[in-house]
């Protein structure tokens, strides 16, 4: 409720909330998740210390009793302890396993982001005439490249060179080593 209705806040509290890149409203579901399942689980463990304790106290026979003892059930304190040991364990279990999904998932739309950026500003370096016949494309993990044919070394140069100027030497290298010179 406070990513969508209050995403300042969450914007103001995270280094780097005022990003593109920073969504509130997944924050707070995050947020919201971990700290749910924490609370749960603390009230979850309380509740049965309490039944157990409840139990333990009500199967001790006392002294004065004229009841048998030989009839006393088994103590149902340990069915308890063992239903929240278990209930902890699927808990911490399930919250690793979304933990994991969630940061792929995460890592994922990142890498979206940064993809559809590069590509953004590779095909402003190709509208060019000059470098007709070269196309941007990707692959995973935000790697953006050009392929195609150029009519000269010239050109190919001059491409590198606008890349360089946008991307940086390395990138640059890794973006125009697919783009071939035609004879």
């Amino acid at each position: 409720m406070i990513g969508a209705g209050a995403p300042e806040y969450y914007r103001s509290v995270f280094r780097g909330g005022h990003s593109s890149d920073f969504n509130p409203l997944q924050v707070g579901i995050g947020l919201g998740a971990t700290q749910g399942i924490a609370a749960g689980l603390a009230i979850a463990i309380i509740v049965l210390a309490l039944l157990a304790w409840r139990d333990i106290g009500s199967a001790r026979p006392t002294i004065d009793s004229d009841t048998p003892t030989k009839g006393l059930r088994s103590p149902s304190w340990l069915v308890h302890v063992l239903w929240g040991v278990a209930t902890a364990m699927s808990v911490l279990i399930i919250s690793a396993a979304t933990f994991i999904v969630g940061g792929f998932a995460g890592q994922q739309q990142l890498y979206q982001a940064w993809t559809e950026r590069k590509l953004v500003r590779l095909a402003a370096v190709l509208q060019s005439k000059e470098f007709e016949g070269v196309e941007a494309d990707y692959s995973s993990a935000a790697q953006v490249y050009s392929t195609g044919k150029i009519k000269d070394n010239a050109a190919r140069g001059s491409l590198h060179d606008k890349l360089v100027v946008t991307f940086g030497a390395e990138e640059a290298h890794e973006m125009i080593w697919r783009v071939e010179v035609t004879p």
